[in-house]
């Protein structure tokens, strides 16, 4: 009886994700521009969703979004926050 009801749980699981929508998935770097180093721990939304990520000590990031064209904001303490539109199959560079 456990076994049955697992079964059906699983079942359900399975049906909800192949109902969900596609996600892609936005690679990007964001450093200075004057002294071209990476920001590490710079914060990137997804406006619509407010999906987020935030950069390594590398600078860069990813970002798994449900829009192929997503209006992301990028903030990072003692910068000008910035809008952009990315673009889901290419790497996005932020200075």
């Amino acid at each position: 009886r456990i076994t049955s009801n697992f079964l059906l749980v699983f079942a359900a699981c399975m049906l909800f994700s192949l109902g969900s929508k596609a996600q892609y998935e936005i690679r990007g770097l964001v450093k200075d521009q004057q002294t071209n180093e990476p920001l590490i721990g710079a914060t990137i939304i997804e406006v619509a969703s407010g999906l987020g990520a935030s950069t390594g000590v590398e600078g860069e990031f990813v970002l798994e979004t449900t829009s192929e064209k997503p209006l992301l904001r990028i903030s990072y303490t003692g910068y000008t926050e910035l809008e952009l539109e990315a673009r889901v199959g290419s790497t996005l560079l932020v200075e």
